[in-house]
């Protein structure tokens, strides 16, 4: 009987949002400097919408805690868990919503069920 090559399994990536929330770290420091004027500008330069670089450049509004969390997601951290949309939909919104939106994930990371309090 001949043996059958073992599977391997999928190198586990970064998440995307960490991914994209460095990008827009990127951004924001060419901005800064003065090498693109606008975020149109940023986005002809990358090859995507003005709307699309506003928004990742929204993420860096986050609370630090948050910023750090994000960084700090590991590889093969289920993209559904924390995407771009949902972490900007924070943006603005009251400590206490923002901390439950946190503890959700956490819970969803760790396996535990989340119980809003």
């Amino acid at each position: 009987m001949i043996p059958l090559p073992r599977r391997q399994k999928p190198e586990k990536r970064l998440p995307s949002v960490v991914r994209l929330l460095e990008q827009a770290t990127r951004w924001r420091a060419a901005l800064d400097r003065g090498e693109a004027r606008s975020r149109a500008e940023l986005g002809r330069q990358a090859g995507v919408s003005g709307a699309y670089v506003g928004q990742l450049l929204k993420l860096l509004e986050l609370p630090a805690a948050w910023l750090a969390f994000i960084r700090r997601l590991p590889p093969g951290t289920p993209e559904r868990l924390v995407s771009t949309k949902s972490l900007c939909s924070l943006v603005g919104r009251p400590v206490p919503e923002q901390l439950r939106e946190l503890e959700r994930v956490l819970c969803s990371l760790h396996g535990t069920k989340y119980t809003a309090a």
